[in-house]
């Protein structure tokens, strides 16, 4: 449903509110499929691509490498999953140490607890969990041409798979459009955050037209990438301007 088709905002709280429709929002959601767990599904963009909707991507690239920020990503039911390319590869030990003379901590997991979730994640993706071992220019991807012309005995890149079914808003949609505890609202751009006893109450929505409604939840999952997430957060009203977290926004991939 699009956002403007309400009349107002639902009374009732859901269970969870997913923010984001990408590949990590869609696959969130399939974790409730068929559950008593009520499920809001937030999408700043609508069903297909929409240039208007794209403009909301704009954002200043400054530094060595620039990035386009408005055609590398897609504001629509699937998100990136639908310019992915597919190659994934699965987190290594050090990716989550941390850099203690950047001051930067590690992560609050360890890879162990990580390791039963990728099966899930290749069947998913439909991809054989046998693929992480293959040698990278093995793979059909242009970082698979990038890596076979490099003549560096040091590096073992061995980890990276290329995923058949990349775009999760097709392999998933008939199933999420079917599901009777999950609600897709399209349009919803999420603005702040009502916070309540130190806790997220609800999240101020609203459409490219100014449409606002607030949606009300237990539980909130920020799922709109590595750009949107950390502007959501450093834009809300969640922090003062003493107490934003140090790294929020900061050391991007």
């Amino acid at each position: 449903m699009d956002l403007n088709q309400l009349k107002q905002s639902p009374q009732r709280e859901f269970d969870l509110c997913i923010i984001g429709s990408g590949p990590a929002g869609l696959s969130l959601a399939s974790q409730f499929f068929d559950t008593n767990i009520s499920v809001v599904l937030l999408e700043s963009g609508p069903l297909d691509p929409s240039e208007q909707h794209d403009r909301l991507n704009h954002a200043i690239s400054t530094g060595e490498r620039e990035v386009d920020a408005v055609n590398s990503r897609l504001r629509c039911f699937g998100g990136a999953s639908r310019l992915w390319a597919g190659v994934c590869a699965p987190m290594s030990k050090r990716d989550l140490e941390g850099y203690p003379n950047l001051e930067i901590d590690g992560w609050p997991i360890s890879l162990s607890e990580l390791d039963e979730y990728y099966e899930a994640a290749a069947e998913l993706l439909q991809e054989n969990m046998h693929s992480f071992s293959k040698p990278v220019n093995a793979l059909n991807t242009q970082l698979g041409d990038a890596f076979s012309k490099l003549e560096l005995n040091g590096i073992k890149a061995n980890v990276y798979a290329k995923a058949q079914a990349k775009d999760l808003s097709e392999a998933l949609q008939r199933r999420l459009f079917g599901a009777r505890n999950i609600k897709i609202l399209t349009n919803a751009t999420v603005l702040d955050f009502n916070v309540k006893n130190n806790q997220i109450e609800s999240v101020v929505t609203s459409t490219i037209g100014s449409k606002k409604f607030d949606i009300k939840a237990r539980y909130f999952a920020l799922c709109t990438g590595a750009l949107e997430v950390p502007r959501l957060l450093l834009t809300s009203s969640l922090y003062s301007d003493h107490d934003v977290p140090k790294h929020l926004g900061r050391n991007f991939m």
